[in-house]
């Protein structure tokens, strides 16, 4: 069922009493918008005002002290300050996102990519490393819990600190971020790179005393070309009784990072009764190293404390140690549980491996896939592919891109999209790709046929459908091939789903008129005109019943049918299809009465008899058309005006059978065309939102005027305002 199927059925549904609804309140954040430098003001309160980020983080005025969310203007912010002890301090909780542009005013519309918006530590010499600050960003949870659904750094880049100081001082830990006390934030879409310490060189956790606890959530990102001597990108480190620290890490990846001594990517440290025990899900480790003590991806040191890491659905892969054996695992008294994950080269020595997988992943290099982060793509043919445990599966990837796509989910942070081809066909013909594959001879028979094809593929897959219409028909495309009109090809580029629709009608159509109440000496004559018929085709009749014409008049043709009794006879031509127009795809078939009284009812809304057109009408009519009969038509045709269920049923029937309720006039009454325009007319709504997703794909009136000037004229609707 399609969208607008959905949504005209809850339309109506809502008016005959199948649908409710619940509205919630919303609570909305206090934003201040921040740019490199400030501007006018600098309160924050709009984009001309835009304050600082270090004014921003230490609320230097009211306004700013009272932010919940800061909104980054793309750009490079430096901390304050020329010594490298200069940092954007982070003590309360806050909502940091980047990639604004300057005008927006909503999240939504800002550019999703970390590197427009860039917090850097390079405040000294421009490009010389060395006088960096030791720390681009500190998260200090120590007055005030930092937690992950309140103090969010989103869509931007953490560059260029260098923590090569006094470990007294903290000034050797987390180059990028130093995260510590109570400090459990969330990155999202963030990149860590160019950072350096001596532990943790993009970012170093810790929750310092035994009173808090230190717990980052990193979703979505990517730490590349981070050095550190333990914990090239990342360190979580819980050294001493009581002290607790456990990073979760999800689709995120860690690829040319480097530790001078152990972990290359990432370092935990669960020692002297402390404990940390990091998750990483959905986790690609590349080409990292570690030549010193290894563990190119992984090192994790236990002793008399707890280290226990969970790996799941991940890769580890391309990774130096200081061995072939510690290339990407290296454990000293911890345990590291590797679930579903590829590692190459094998289990590693004193890892416990559920279900493990070492084969070829074929990853492409760090590049732009897609998403606000650079990832790496597994290859079309990667073994990567499908690999995965769908119970420890995430709902998205790291781009952003619903997991699973097909079948199973991949291993690692990307999932390579799987776009399907569905075609429908009705009618008489068939459809074919000219592309190997499943859509072949497809019918309609056939259902809709489906075809899988690889949604990664640079550039698309590109390949043409071709519609063979059986002898005297022709091929009307629709769906996301609807650009094709009634051609024989089209085109398809598989860089989304596609779902097409190709619908096949007779060349020409056909017409037909029912005559009542025509007895001798009476009769009437019935032309039907057209441009397409020279002078017209006649026919005359005196006994009445179906006539049929032999022309047959092609889609798009104008007509007329023209009506002439002999004298003494009065004949109407109900409303049904229209007595002039532009030929449907559908067969007309006209009624013409010249009964006295009439044979057949004249146009009527008014079910309930109450001498008006009105919601307890427009509801009965809807409910009917869904099928509803006895008690339940009933009901939904309250007040009825004292009449039951078998006349609103006769009424109703009557009615349809004329053809009368077929207010688009495409040849069918449908509850969720005809029976939705009649709901929204008794609402009140007039013009354009009437016909909104509520015409019949063939439909005769698709504008307000001719809709209009049926109700008026044939059905005496009145529709002022």
């Amino acid at each position: 069922m399609t969208i607008a199927t959905n949504y005209r059925r809850g339309i109506v549904g809502l008016f005959i009493g199948l649908l409710g609804c619940t509205l919630t309140a919303v609570t909305h954040a206090t934003v201040c918008r921040v740019a490199p430098s400030s501007t006018g003001s600098g309160n924050g309160a709009d984009w001309s005002n835009a304050a600082s980020l270090s004014s921003a983080l230490e609320g230097a005025v009211p306004s700013l002290a009272g932010c919940t969310e800061l909104w980054l203007k793309q750009g490079t912010y430096l901390p304050s300050g020329s010594s490298r002890s200069a940092t954007f301090l982070v003590t309360r909780p806050l909502a940091i996102y980047g990639g604004f542009a300057g005008g927006e005013s909503s999240r939504d519309g800002r550019t999703p990519n970390s590197t427009a918006t860039v917090l850097s530590g390079d405040i000294g010499s421009a490009g010389v490393f060395s006088d960096n600050a030791y720390h681009v960003v500190t998260m200090r949870g120590d007055t005030q819990a930092l937690t992950g659904a309140a103090t969010i750094l989103d869509n931007l880049t953490i560059a260029n600190g260098n923590a090569d100081g006094s470990a007294l001082s903290l000034d050797d830990q987390g180059g990028g971020v130093l995260c510590r006390y109570h400090c459990s934030p969330t990155f999202n879409n963030v990149t860590f790179r160019n950072n350096a310490a001596i532990r943790g060189g993009a970012l170093f956790h810790s929750s310092v005393t035994p009173a808090h606890t230190s717990r980052p959530n990193i979703r979505n990102s990517t730490f590349h070309d981070n050095f550190a001597n333990y914990g090239g990108a990342l360190m979580s480190a819980a050294d001493g009784g009581g002290l607790s620290a456990s990073v979760t890490v999800d689709n995120t990846t860690f690829t040319n990072n480097s530790a001078f001594q152990s972990g290359g990517a990432v370092y935990v440290q669960g020692s002297s009764g402390g404990t940390a025990s990091p998750v990483f899900t959905h986790v690609t480790f590349a080409g990292n190293q570690a030549p010193g003590l290894g563990g190119g991806a992984l090192a994790v040191y236990g002793s008399a404390g707890t280290a226990l890491v969970s790996v799941r659905n991940s890769i580890l892969t391309m990774n130096t140690g200081s061995t072939t054996a510690d290339a990407n695992v290296l454990v000293n008294a911890g345990a590291v549980m590797l679930d579903t994950s590829n590692v190459t080269g094998g289990c590693p020595a004193a890892a416990s491996c559920v279900n493990p997988i070492d084969l070829v992943m074929a990853l492409q290099p760090l590049d732009w896939n897609g998403g606000a982060t650079q990832t790496m793509m597994v290859g079309p043919n990667s073994s990567a592919i499908n690999r995965a445990a769908n119970s420890w599966c995430t709902s998205t990837d790291q781009r952003g891109y619903m997991r699973p796509q097909a079948g199973s989910c991949d291993l690692g942070a990307v999932e390579r999209r799987s776009f399907f081809l569905n075609v429908t066909v009705t009618g008489n013909g068939s459809v074919s790709a000219s592309f190997p594959g499943a859509i072949s001879m497809c019918t309609t028979s056939s259902g809709t046929c489906s075809d899988i094809h690889d949604g990664d593929t640079v550039p698309p897959v590109t390949f043409a459908l071709t519609a063979t219409p059986a002898a005297g028909h022709y091929p009307q495309w629709g769906g996301d091939c609807v650009a094709a009109g009634t051609a024989a090809t089209t085109g398809i580029t598989m860089s989304a789903p596609r779902n097409c629709t190709v619908s096949f009608y007779p060349t020409a159509i056909g017409f037909s008129a029912l005559v009542t109440g025509v007895t001798p000496p009476y009769g009437v004559s019935l032309e039907l005109q057209s441009p397409a018929i020279s002078g017209g085709e006649s026919i005359f009749t005196q006994i009445g019943g179906s006539v049929n014409f032999s022309s047959k008049l092609s889609f798009g043709t104008p007509y007329s049918l023209v009506v002439t009794p002999t004298a003494g006879l009065a004949c109407r031509i109900l409303g049904n299809p229209p007595q002039s127009g532009t030929a449907p795809r559908h067969n007309l078939a006209f009624q013409v009465d010249c009964s006295n009284p009439p044979n057949w009812p004249a146009c009527s809304l008014d079910v309930n008899g109450n001498g008006q057109f009105d919601q307890a009408d427009a509801r009965t009519i809807a409910a009917w058309l869904f099928g509803m009969r006895g008690a339940a038509l009933l009901a939904a045709g309250q007040p009825s005006n004292g009449r039951d269920a078998d006349a609103l049923h006769a009424f109703i029937a009557a009615q349809v059978a004329a053809q009368h309720y077929d207010i688009d006039s495409d040849g069918a009454t449908n509850a969720l065309t005809d029976g939705l325009m009649l709901v929204r007319l008794a609402l009140g709504l007039r013009y354009a939102p009437v016909l909104s997703n509520a015409l019949g794909s063939d439909a005769m009136r698709t504008n307000w005027t001719s809709l209009a000037n049926y109700l008026i004229n044939e059905c005496g609707v009145s529709l002022t305002p």
